[in-house]
């Protein structure tokens, strides 16, 4: 094993101990709001999103949406490229 290779390792081993040390215990975890309790629309809208809205996006509205960018890619010759790419983005993005 060459000196490169140890100082790697030895480099790696100090950033994960040294990047590890200094990190809160509880980080993720936060303080519920007080008083603050979903109400029978909000669980039914959840309800909603869950069961139809997300599988619906993912395999219907994102897969038009990757038809409609070729159709577009296709039709505008390539020269609308970011327009296009736009299209997916908004079919497929997280919102």
């Amino acid at each position: 094993m060459g000196w490169h290779r140890k100082l790697g390792i030895g480099v790696i081993i100090l950033m994960v101990v040294v990047g590890s040390a200094g990190t809160p215990a509880a980080w993720a975890q936060s303080a519920e709001p007080p008083g603050e309790s979903a109400s029978a629309g909000q669980w039914v809208a959840a309800v909603f999103a869950d069961i139809f809205y997300v599988p619906i996006k993912g395999l219907v509205i994102c897969r038009v949406c990757a038809g409609a960018f070729v159709v577009i890619i296709v039709a505008m010759g390539g020269v609308r490229y970011n327009e296009a790419a736009n299209v997916v983005h908004e079919g497929c993005g997280g919102k």
